[in-house]
């Protein structure tokens, strides 16, 4: 196991482009598969043939968009030689999910094929993507390719270029607070012993409880009777700068109404780094 900021990446197009949603599947799998663990960065595709269910009640696109469109943090899209089947509110599926991140303040990739088999295709279809091609170059950038297989290096390239310049950055800061909190947050030997053997149980639970006369602190299977206040506000205080080293998080409420405590796999991980020291 470890830890990873999970990013669903959507692909949008036409029917025509069939070949190429395969490849960028492939694209977003193989980068996933070749850098997750190093990069503590996961990328799962979203396509509506693999992704969707079927429901009535409203327009196809809707549901769609509330089904993947919602859950998305980024579309790409792909165009080959028309832009798609009108909606009831944009001239084709494709074009209103592209609007639908757009608006959501997602970002966005698109793609279009250089070279069509006109046979293929109407002049109206080429004609309306060409429109809609030139409205998207005053909007912004975008990529052309020839081929499938040229389709796959330039997703490739453009993909690895967006995650350097974008999400690997967010994970890269966000290990590097993690590991300041965790640096800046004391623990005595005792309370890392406590740590230690409350992530090593089949129990990994911890709260506590109040009776007449003290109070009955839980850790896995360790338990630490308390009978005078500074141990209570101790072992409280324990909890809380758990909490703010990121290593628990509350699971439930007992019968008391007090927090019931799990760890988190930064607590491993940090159980794991000082024993290997």
């Amino acid at each position: 196991m470890f830890p990873a900021q999970v990013y669903r990446i959507m692909i949008g197009c036409p029917g025509d482009v069939e070949e190429e949603v395969s490849i960028a599947q492939v694209v977003i799998r193989r980068w996933t598969g070749l850098h997750a663990e190093q990069s503590g960065v996961v990328l799962l595709p979203l396509h509506w043939s693999t992704d969707s269910y079927p429901v009535q009640g409203d327009h196809p696109q809707t549901l769609l968009n509330g089904q993947l469109a919602s859950r998305s943090d980024m579309l790409i899209g792909i165009f080959g030689s028309r832009i798609g089947s009108p909606t009831d509110r944009a001239k084709s599926g494709t074009i209103e999910e592209i609007e639908e991140h757009i608006k959501a303040g997602k970002p966005v990739m698109l793609f279009f094929r250089r070279f069509n088999d006109i046979s293929r295709a109407s002049a109206n279809d080429i004609g309306e993507l060409e429109v809609f091609k030139n409205e998207m170059k005053r909007q912004g950038l975008y990529k052309e390719y020839d081929t499938a297989n040229d389709f796959e290096k330039t997703l490739t390239d453009a993909l690895e270029l967006f995650l350097a310049d974008h999400w690997l950055k967010d994970a890269s800061a966000t290990q590097k607070t993690n590991d300041a909190t965790t640096a800046t947050v004391p623990f005595s030997d005792k309370e890392k012993e406590v740590l230690k053997n409350w992530t090593a149980s089949d129990h990994p639970y911890a709260h506590y409880s109040r009776y007449k006369g003290g109070t009955l602190f839980s850790f896995g299977d360790e338990q630490i009777d308390v009978t005078n206040g500074r141990e209570l506000v101790r072992w409280k205080d324990f909890f809380s700068r758990l909490e703010d080293a990121g290593f628990i998080e509350i699971d439930r409420y007992n019968q008391q109404g007090n927090p019931v405590y799990q760890p988190r796999q930064a607590a491993y991980d940090y159980i794991d780094s000082f024993e290997k020291q």
